[in-house]
């Protein structure tokens, strides 16, 4: 856990249980209960999150093919410490053997490329977007952003092709649009 303060009290209740005795599933922590856990705009994380994050990566010491949180632990450790010195991450171990933990890779979507848009005068308004197979398209817009929602308006749809497709919209009438790609769901 990267939040530290608050956590400790939780996780070990005075004059009832000490962490260490807990019967649970493993635990580890950005730092001790007495110190912070640190930041870093380097980084874009907490130092912990990063080097947790790392050893995710590279923090399999068996080669068995699963990351265990004694594993990152003892990746992340060392790293940690050298990094910010005041910081040192716990690690309560109420688990048998060791506790794997289940990674995947998160599906990534990439917003539309969108490359070209024009409105010449007395025009149509017309996005040029870079396509992908079997994707649908919109192009919206919207006359105020200050509004709370937004309100989007579709101006027009299209089936993505593998190539450039072009959305318009054939009634700019108002002053002023801004205007959006968005993939269909």
């Amino acid at each position: 856990m990267d939040a530290v303060n608050g956590f400790a009290d939780d996780l070990r209740r005075k004059g009832r249980r000490d962490a260490n005795d807990l019967l649970s599933p493993y635990i580890s922590t950005a730092a001790d209960d007495d110190e912070y856990s640190y930041e870093d705009d380097a980084l874009q994380h907490g130092v912990y999150t990063y080097y947790l994050l790392e050893a995710l990566t590279n923090g399999d010491s068996n080669e068995d093919g699963w990351f265990a949180g004694e594993e990152t632990f003892d990746y992340l450790y060392p790293l940690v410490v050298s990094f910010e010195s005041t910081q040192h991450p716990q690690e309560y171990d109420g688990w048998p053997g060791l506790a794997n933990i289940v990674t995947w890779d998160a599906p990534v979507v990439d917003g539309p490329d969108i490359t070209g848009f024009s409105v010449p005068a007395g025009a149509t308004a017309a996005a040029r977007v870079t396509s992908v197979l079997g994707q649908d398209y919109a192009l919206q817009y919207t006359t105020n952003l200050k509004a709370n929602p937004v309100e989007w308006t579709e101006a027009d749809t299209g089936a993505g092709t593998g190539g450039e497709i072009i959305l318009e919209d054939s009634t700019p009438s108002d002053d002023m649009r801004f205007y959006r790609v968005i993939i269909l769901p």
